[in-house]
């Protein structure tokens, strides 16, 4: 899984506050509807994954997911130029941020095999609110009261949508949070980065980087691979790739925080392909604790939207 990459909240990448200033309606509708194709690109990519996981390790969905992404990646050197994509300020975050996106995938892959899509995502919707939790330790930014009501109140709707059972425990639910904490993580770090490097070279180093730690590792956990397999496996890299540059189409038409709130469609992404295909439907448990998930989501990315206009 790709971890949904919903955009943190605060302030807008570099480039968009100008960009959302100055363009029309439409481009603001086209970044929303963009939004929309990304987290279903990405909906998309955990279902293979998920398929996948019944016969395949973890490691080498992984490898295929950065080996097949990078693959993907390669016709965009002649359009935006090598220098472009590789050259970067801070090549040390840059290389934790993509360790930590790798992290984030590990763990989404090993909860996606245990836990029906409904509930990865309404755990995985919690990593802006933890986003939210660390930004006053790590950037320094204002909590307040109600911004922690919101964190608490989100992060309890995650634990209705999961029921864990501390008697018996699913691992499947210990990797979906430690899935949206190293999520939660790569965002500050994205934001801390994002005035140096343009979305583009995080994109090609979490490819380069993810593909080049995981081929050591794969050969020790190898498992045959038959015709179809390898067609899945190299839709895993192009689902990621096209969901992540849909992503970054969206927040060069659109204010991060007006988009924001569409990445929850992705439930409803879910939900469609878990019945279709799993032949999962989310009881009511799943439905409420994801609705309080989504509420408190979105009461921080309206606020955030709020301060972003008083400024």
């Amino acid at each position: 899984m790709t971890t949904t990459p919903t955009p943190p909240a605060g302030p807008e990448p570099v480039g968009t506050q100008s960009l959302a200033a100055s363009n029309p309606s439409l481009d603001r509708l086209k970044g929303i509807g963009l939004m929309i194709v990304a987290v279903g690109q990405f909906v998309a990519m955990d279902t293979i994954a998920k398929l996948l996981s019944e016969t395949q390790p973890v490691p080498q969905l992984v490898w295929a997911r950065y080996g097949f992404h990078l693959l993907w990646m390669l016709p965009l050197i002649p359009v935006f130029g090598l220098r472009r994509m590789i050259s970067t300020r801070v090549p040390g975050r840059q290389l934790a941020r993509s360790a930590l996106l790798i992290s984030s995938t590990v763990f989404a892959y090993l909860a996606v095999h245990r836990l029906p899509l409904t509930q990865l995502y309404a755990v995985n919707f919690t990593a802006p609110l933890m986003v939210t939790l660390m930004s006053g330790p790590l950037l320094g930014e204002a909590i307040g009261p109600k911004r922690w009501a919101a964190v608490l109140l989100g992060l309890g709707g995650a634990l209705i949508a999961v029921r864990p059972d501390p008697g018996n425990l699913d691992p499947g639910i210990v990797y979906a949070f430690a899935m949206a904490l190293s999520f939660a993580v790569y965002q500050i770090i994205t934001r801390q980065i994002s005035p140096y490097d343009g979305p583009l070279v995080g994109l090609f180093y979490a490819a380069l980087f993810g593909f080049t730690l995981t081929s050591i590792a794969v050969p020790f956990y190898w498992a045959p691979v038959d015709a179809r397999t390898w067609v899945m496996m190299a839709l895993l890299g192009l689902f990621g790739a096209l969901g992540h540059l849909a992503l970054i189409s969206a927040l060069r038409l659109a204010p991060a925080s007006l988009i924001s709130p569409f990445s929850y469609t992705q439930l409803i992404w879910a939900t469609a392909v878990g019945f279709v295909i799993f032949g999962h439907l989310p009881d009511q448990w799943t439905l409420t604790g994801a609705a309080i998930v989504v509420a408190a989501g979105l009461y921080l990315a309206f606020g955030e939207r709020l301060r972003l206009r008083r400024r």
